[in-house]
């Protein structure tokens, strides 16, 4: 389990970092396609900036809203390429920051062009406007065909001079305009006369906003936008390449560790499934074993024919924790007594089994053999015998068994007990009695205890109908109930009282079904042994 846990975190740690590693390349692929986007925008929209104002330089009126708009346009763009979103991208690249920043100066300049040209055509629109007008009142005003004629010729060319602008153009109308003005520097009517200086006044300012208005476009064109912004897309590709090579490497490792991580999870899951196998196997023969110990334990426990020719009326509750129990019980029967011991030996399952066996052994050697029948001296040499058989004296085992053992003299009906912890009910005319266990249990060898560790015979003599009850601690001690609390001896003693008067088998399948009960789904805590039987005085 260990080893799959390992393999399992290492490989969720291998797949999160790639999977990082390929969001993190999706993102920066999605973020590159984002920033050549924007670039493209700037591009396209300088170049429409720069097309509006060539073809506007060429009218004599337009509307100034596509212009304003690509300026709006521009400054947004210089906003988004200064911004983080682009500038995190290319951080710490020298060459990025520069063009950023040079990029930023160019249409903020630009920017500045497009007001002094929307400036410059205001005031050519005034002047180109004022031509005609003025050329209309002088010919209502002045009778002399060779002046119409002239400032006919004047606007005329500087109408073609703003719509063609070129040197021959601008020369000639700065000619015509030089000869009409040396020749007409006197005219008789005042009014002609200051009609005469507008025209040749606004004929000068063509002249004058027509060379800044090319100026203007010039140094736009100078400004070579197109080319920084092409540049700074440049910059950002290598950056993005570069990056794009990183993640190619680092995914071809993901790959490879992928691969390799996955090589090893199949051999790794091929050894565990052969030692869950192994496992299986050895833990199948444990079993088998076990339950062949359990025949063998089942088989040496007293037969349910000779207990009840001992006691007709009785039950054995006999519910191991595990397959083998460390609980068990033991009858005996001479011509003028019966022995009846419940013994808890510590531990349960194997442990437990085996300290059972050695219990039986035991005691059929004291009382089978040397027929000692008291049982206070049963249970003395009893614990003589467990801690020799363990050589508790000289190792540190420290296992031993709490039990009750009754002795009935057939002939007197008297009934002895001792125990070693575990105590006698009995109830007599519907009073529940209680003979006390010594407190000492049969092994667990302690140099400082043994001097006072002394067991003491009660008796009783039988004058009418008695039932008796010998049990080890497992019911007790069971957890259980709605707050997972021990069903305690209180309990025990109550629910003993309370079905005294059933028969023995009936008492059997009540305490069975309200032990199930109180388990409920607790596991069992310990093995439960409890014996009951009835002496009738008939």
């Amino acid at each position: 389990m260990k080893l799959q846990f390992v393999i399992g975190i290492a490989a969720f740690l291998v797949f999160s970092i790639g999977g990082i590693f390929v969001f993190t390349g999706f993102i920066d692929k999605n973020k590159a396609h984002q920033i050549s986007n924007v670039l493209d925008g700037l591009r396209s929209e300088n170049n429409q900036t720069d097309e509006n104002l060539l073809k506007f330089s060429h009218r004599l009126f337009f509307d100034y809203d596509p212009l304003v708009q690509n300026s709006n346009t521009l400054d947004h763009f210089a906003q988004r390429i200064s911004s983080t979103e682009l500038g995190l991208y290319g951080q710490n690249n020298e060459n990025i920051d520069s063009l950023i920043r040079v990029t930023t100066a160019k249409i903020k300049e630009k920017r500045k062009h497009i007001e002094e040209f929307k400036s410059n055509f205001s005031i050519l629109k005034n002047s180109i406007t004022s031509l005609p007008i003025l050329k209309k009142e002088l010919e209502a005003n002045n009778s002399e065909l060779q002046i119409h004629e002239e400032v006919n010729d004047i606007v005329l060319n500087a109408l073609i001079y703003i719509t063609s602008p070129s040197d021959f153009k601008r020369e000639q109308l700065k000619t015509t305009l030089s000869n009409f003005q040396n020749k007409y520097e006197k005219v008789e009517s005042d009014y002609d006369e200051k009609v005469l200086q507008l025209i040749i006044y606004h004929s000068s300012i063509v002249l004058d906003q027509k060379i800044r208005q090319q100026r203007i476009i010039s140094a736009i064109s100078d400004q070579n936008l197109s080319s920084t912004i092409k540049e700074l897309q440049g910059e950002y590709l290598m950056v993005f390449e570069k990056k794009n090579e990183q993640y190619e490497r680092i995914i071809s490792l993901f790959y490879l560790v992928s691969i390799l991580l996955f090589i090893i999870v199949i051999g790794a899951l091929v050894l565990i499934k052969k030692k869950a196998n192994q496992i299986q196997h050895k833990s199948q023969r444990i079993t088998e074993s076990i339950n062949y110990a359990k025949k063998i334990q089942k088989a040496v426990l007293p037969k349910r024919q000779e207990i009840e020719t001992l006691f007709p009326d009785n039950f054995i509750m006999y519910q191991p924790k595990d397959i083998v129990s460390g609980d068990f019980y033991w009858f005996h029967q001479t011509a003028e007594h019966t022995v009846v011991a419940c013994v808890d030996c510590s531990g349960h399952g194997v442990p437990g089994a085996f300290m059972s066996v050695i219990g039986k052994s035991l005691l059929e050697k004291i009382v089978v053999d040397h027929q000692i029948l008291i049982p206070d001296r049963i249970l003395y040499c009893l614990d003589i015998e467990l801690k020799r058989v363990l050589k508790q004296e000289e190792s540190s085992n420290k296992e031993g068994m709490d039990l009750s053992i009754c002795v009935l003299n057939k002939n007197t009906l008297e009934l002895q007990y001792a125990g070693a912890y575990n105590p006698l009910i009995y109830i007599q005319n519907n009073k529940l009695h209680e003979f006390k266990a010594d407190r000492f249990s049969i092994g667990y060898f302690d140099r400082r205890k043994e001097k006072k560790k002394v067991f003491h015979t009660h008796s009783l003599t039988i004058t009418e109908d008695t039932c008796f009850y010998m049990f080890s601690d497992g019911f007790k001690d069971q957890f259980g109930g709605e707050e997972s609390q021990k069903f305690t001896r209180r309990r025990l003693q109550e629910l003993l009282y309370n079905h005294h008067q059933l028969s023995m088998k009936e008492q059997s399948q009540i305490f069975k079904q309200k032990f199930m009960e109180w388990k409920g789904i607790e596991k069992q805590t310990d093995d439960v042994m409890l014996i009951g039987f009835r002496i009738s005085m008939n």
